[in-house]
């Protein structure tokens, strides 16, 4: 079960091996026909950038996927397709394709990261688009083996507030992320969680 399988994988490596990803993917690539794939770079703003675009490219008739990391609540948030989140079936289905197609060795080394990207790439591959949101590996992360069609780097450092009505910042794993409700609608939806606190704007 996939659970079980992300369970046994490190969080990151005691020691980065920056080709570790690249072989991945030359061992496996030939097994998938991908979409359009659009690279979400940056330090602060990937995840908001990475969903309003998606919801864009979905509102005007695409096929779009986003990954996104880390999740919050549940690993599920990680892959968003077609305005929803995948489902546990659609999990376990692309888990048992790619546990097939990779070599023992790199089912055994890879990381919960590398194979949360490819579980992305098995669950977009009927997309239009695919939106890929890099984590903290820069140049050499777990996303960047993909042939992408645009690359966006996002640098947001402060938001104008005038304009919404209400932030809610959840906290997770030392991250943040950030949900903005502007005119009754969030661009971001976290929904409910434990450790969040909000900020009403007068």
């Amino acid at each position: 079960m996939l659970e079980q399988f992300l369970n046994s994988k490190p969080l990151y490596y005691d020691k980065i091996d920056y080709t570790a990803m690249p072989k991945i993917w030359e061992s496996v690539k030939h097994y998938f026909s991908l979409p359009k794939i659009i690279h979400i770079i940056g330090t602060n703003g990937k995840g908001s950038t990475g969903r309003f675009l998606a919801e864009y490219l979905y509102g005007s008739g695409f096929s779009c996927g986003h990954f996104s990391s880390p999740h919050i609540k549940r690993f599920n948030e990680r892959f968003w397709k077609n305005a929803n989140e995948a489902t546990d079936t659609l999990l376990e289905e692309a888990h048992k394709k790619l546990i097939s197609i990779l070599p023992k060795a790199f089912r055994e080394s890879i990381s919960y990261f590398e194979y949360s990207a490819l579980l992305a790439a098995v669950l977009f591959e009927d997309s239009d688009y695919a939106i890929f949101e890099a984590g903290l590996g820069g140049e050499y992360d777990a996303t960047n083996v993909f042939k992408k069609e645009l690359s966006f780097y996002t640098k947001v450092y402060n938001l104008n507030l005038k304009n919404f009505k209400k932030i809610t910042i959840g906290k997770h794993r030392g991250y943040y992320r950030v949900a903005i409700e502007l005119d009754g609608q969030y661009l971001y939806n976290l929904k409910k969680i434990a450790d969040g606190f909000k900020i009403t704007l007068k």
